[in-house]
C-alpha cells in the first residue's frame, strides 16, 4: 500500500491511499470516498487543495 497522509496529534485527518482490495481512495476524517489516481502531480495538487 502506498499513501500520503496528514496526521495531526496522532489522528489521521486526510489520507490518499490504494489499499489492497479497495483500490485508490481518500479518507477525510471518518469519510472514505473513491479517488481516481492519474499521476503524482495531480495527487499532490489534490492533497494540497483539499
Amino acid at each position: 500500500m502506498k499513501a500520503v497522509a496528514l496526521v495531526v496529534k496522532g489522528v489521521c485527518v486526510l489520507c490518499y491511499d490504494n489499499e489492497s482490495g479497495k483500490g485508490d481512495h481518500r479518507h477525510w476524517g471518518e469519510t472514505e470516498v473513491p479517488y481516481v489516481f492519474t499521476d503524482i502531480d495531480q495527487l499532490v495538487a489534490d492533497f494540497l487543495m483539499t
